[in-house]
């Protein structure tokens, strides 16, 4: 009889000690979860720093600069991360909520909208001038006077 006592002692103390492994691991994750979720906000919370020029630098996840770190201005960059193009680069883990269908193709159109708009900036058009072949540009056809008309690689005629 004493050893069955014995032996349910020890099978108490056994269950005994499980329960508080299993109450130290739980909290153990739980202290980890939180430290994880401090982390991650901290991250998040990175704002865009503007250098000397007020320009910012983003990460470009989508769109034709797919991959890419884009210099511009604050403003643009602000649009970018909140048109959902872009990321902040400072921030060490990024996580988004998933875009529905018209989410993704309203962020395609967003950044190809900004490419079109640095790439026409780069090759001196303007708005007006898409649709034509010259834009709204008018060539001058008159013709010169007689004999003033001088090719580019011949000397001009002596008279």
């Amino acid at each position: 009889m004493a050893d069955e006592k014995t032996f349910e002692q020890r099978r108490q103390q056994v269950i005994d000690d499980e329960k508080k492994r299993n109450e130290q691991a739980e909290a153990d994750r739980k202290t980890r979860e939180q430290a994880d979720q401090q982390r991650r906000k901290e991250a998040r919370d990175v704002p865009l720093v503007p250098d000397a020029a007020g320009n910012v630098m983003v990460e470009a996840f989508m769109g034709p600069y797919r991959g890419n770190r884009l210099t511009m201005t604050a403003a643009d960059g602000q649009a970018a991360i909140n048109n959902h193009w872009a990321r902040n680069p400072g921030q060490i883990e990024y996580e988004h909520e998933p875009l529905d269908d018209a989410g993704r193709i309203a962020a395609l159109d967003a950044s190809k909208a900004w490419a079109q708009v640095q790439w026409d900036a780069a090759n001196g058009t303007n708005e007006e001038d898409i649709g034509t072949p010259l834009g709204n540009k008018k060539r001058n056809v008159t013709p010169e006077p007689a004999g003033g008309y001088v090719t580019k690689t011949a000397e001009p005629t002596k008279r």
